[in-house]
């Protein structure tokens, strides 16, 4: 018999998302795994990356990640739309589409599995909460004691991102 507590699930609240649901100012777990649950994301070096062209998807569609959690075979993201165009769900094909790539011609063995789990947070809902759940995946998954050892989580905060073409500037 084993020591370790049943696992923690989902909060029953959240519900499967449909697309337009994660459109604008919105809240929504994505969850992304790997095809045959290969542990590719082991090495510190890997996430960065794939944080770097997490950051860049995410900003590009109006969207901060409130907690990301990088696990060995998968990945969890909570998103918030920034802006009534914000788009979490294009972010997250633009993400799969460009590590998938990355994969593709630097690790041939590895891909995403088709698609992602999306949960969206219902009205009234904490996003620390939910941002709670994120961080400590690593802890019920017995990889670390604590949330804050683990080394492939973190947050992306909203800012402009500086690639996107503003409008024409007025002059008075």
């Amino acid at each position: 018999m084993s020591d370790r507590p049943p696992p923690v699930r989902r909060p029953p609240s959240w519900r499967t998302a449909p697309r337009e649901t994660v459109r604008g100012l919105g809240t929504a777990l994505f969850t992304v795994c790997l095809a045959g649950r290969v542990k590719a994301f082991t090495e510190g070096a890997l996430v960065a990356k794939f944080v770097r062209h997490l950051e860049e998807a995410l900003w590009r569609h109006y969207c901060r990640a409130d907690a990301y959690c990088f696990m060995p075979d998968h990945l969890h993201v909570l998103i918030t739309g920034v802006s009534e165009n914000a788009d979490a769900w294009q972010a997250m094909v633009k993400f799969k589409q460009v590590t998938g790539a990355w994969f593709w011609r630097n690790r041939p063995s590895v891909r995403w599995q088709s698609g992602f789990d999306v949960r969206f947070l219902n009205h009234g809902e904490s996003v620390e909460a939910a941002a709670r759940y994120v961080h400590n995946n690593p802890v019920r998954a017995g990889l670390v004691e604590s949330w804050d050892e683990y080394r492939y989580s973190g947050v992306i905060p909203w800012h402009d991102w500086p690639g996107l073409r503003r409008g024409p500037s007025r002059t008075t």
